[in-house]
């Protein structure tokens, strides 16, 4: 019953990060530097890891033992942090390998597809074995 709570939570997670990374792409549209698809897809995963947070320890893993509030917080995002470098290293570099030849939006919207699918087994065994254990 754990997984399915946390698939519910990751496809919440998913909406997210994706109409983020949408908002994103419409407002300053496709750009090097500062304003480009890796920031856009960082900022996006990091709105859903705030939402995640909010749903694993509330609804996910509220039975699991509380450590302080602060050591969990901390294990949380790294974590996270290690999901982050996963799922926007894996977006990025389909959309950079232009493989999908198709029009920028749509290859952004498939390799948000592939980070999440990369970052998500990651998530669920680091914070079910590290975050939120017995």
């Amino acid at each position: 019953m754990r997984f399915v709570r946390f698939g519910i939570v990751g496809i919440l997670n998913t909406a997210v990060d994706w109409a983020v990374l949408g908002a994103l792409l419409f407002i300053f549209g496709q750009h090097d530097g500062l304003f480009s698809y890796p920031t856009y897809k960082a900022i996006s995963f990091s709105a859903a890891v705030l939402n995640s947070y909010i749903f694993n320890t509330r609804w996910v893993f509220r039975d699991r033992a509380q450590e302080t509030q602060r050591l969990q917080l901390f294990k949380f995002s790294f974590v996270s942090a290690v999901g982050l470098f996963i799922n926007v290293t894996a977006a990025s570099s389909f959309v950079s390998a232009n493989l999908c030849g198709a029009r920028f939006v749509v290859c952004a919207y498939i390799g948000a597809f592939l980070g999440t699918i990369a970052a998500f087994v990651w998530n669920y065994i680091g914070y079910q074995l590290f975050v939120f254990k017995k």
